[in-house]
């Protein structure tokens, strides 16, 4: 099975930049996490084709409808049966992750393993 890497990205484009050099900041950078585990980076096949906006303050059953709205598509497909290690710098919610993942199966993964770097203490979003 060909295991890959795909990083959870903001609608503009854009990555969480640290200010210093860590593990952290490392992992969370694809190209970075592509090259310390020999794994292909796929997350450029993924695109918006309008703005998310914030998700952290929408709620629980919003999150979803928002991320539909912002039309994320995922091209070209997937090796079918690909394995793919889906990274984000947070864990709040997890709709991020489960849509996210969602668009990789309908890509062709046949397999989507999440890796948070933290889990907020915040509980409210989950209302």
């Amino acid at each position: 099975m060909l295991s890959l890497l795909c990083r959870i990205m903001a609608s503009d484009s854009r990555f969480f930049q640290p200010r210093r050099e860590s593990l952290k900041s490392r992992i969370n950078q694809p190209e970075s996490a592509s090259a310390l585990s020999g794994r292909e980076n796929v997350t450029d096949r993924f695109k918006f084709s309008r703005d998310k906006g914030a998700l952290k303050d929408a709620l629980l059953d919003q999150k979803w409808d928002a991320l539909e709205l912002a039309g994320l598509i995922f091209e070209p497909n997937l090796p079918e049966g690909s394995s793919i290690v889906l990274i984000d710098d947070k864990y709040q919610s997890g709709v991020p992750m489960q849509f996210v993942a969602s668009r990789l199966y309908l890509a062709g993964a046949s397999e989507v393993f999440g890796l948070s770097m933290v889990k907020t203490l915040r509980d409210t979003d989950n209302q």
